[in-house]
């Protein structure tokens, strides 16, 4: 009888626990783990100068933040590299004028995107799309659910993150 009480409220209690097994981790790609507290950081630094709350999408955020990795990641398995100073000067080069440049760390995040069009550019005539779109979907991406889920193959991060809004 005690065993019929238990399990119900054991798996409530793992469901609700904060729907996360990294509730501290916005994502982990490969190696590299972006934190909650990290991504707050972005959000405060695009902030203070003067891109408005309604403009910091945290979500976008994190998505940049995955795509960065995943490019450093399938660089450095074809010996490459892609920094953030090189993605930097393409923000500057495509970006003009941006408020996100007055911040290194908001610059930082909203240049990330563009490593995988770096990697591509280095790779030149060399670059198989279909093996690079192969090794994208290879890298190991764990996204905390609050951001929705992670699709490699399709749109990236798709879904709500939210259990009460359909995804």
């Amino acid at each position: 009888m005690l065993l019929k009480r238990v399990v119900p409220l054991v798996a409530a209690a793992a469901l609700f626990a904060g729907c996360s097994p990294m509730p501290s981790t916005a994502v982990q790609v490969g190696d590299t783990r972006i934190s909650e507290a990290q991504v707050d950081g972005v959000v405060a630094s695009c902030e203070s100068v003067g891109i408005g709350p309604d403009q910091v999408d945290r979500r976008t955020l994190v998505m940049s933040e995955i795509l960065g990795a995943v490019a450093v990641e399938i660089a450095a398995d074809l010996d490459q590299t892609v920094t953030d100073e090189e993605a930097l000067a393409v923000l500057r080069e495509t970006a003009g004028e941006s408020p996100a440049l007055n911040d290194p760390e908001c610059a930082r995040i909203a240049a990330a995107g563009s490593k995988l069009q770096i990697l591509v550019a280095k790779l030149g005539e060399d670059a198989d799309i279909a093996v690079l779109q192969q090794m994208f979907e290879d890298v190991d991406v764990d996204l905390n659910p609050r951001y929705g889920q992670w699709d490699p193959a399709g749109e990236g991060v798709t879904g709500t993150g939210s259990m009460s809004v359909p995804s």
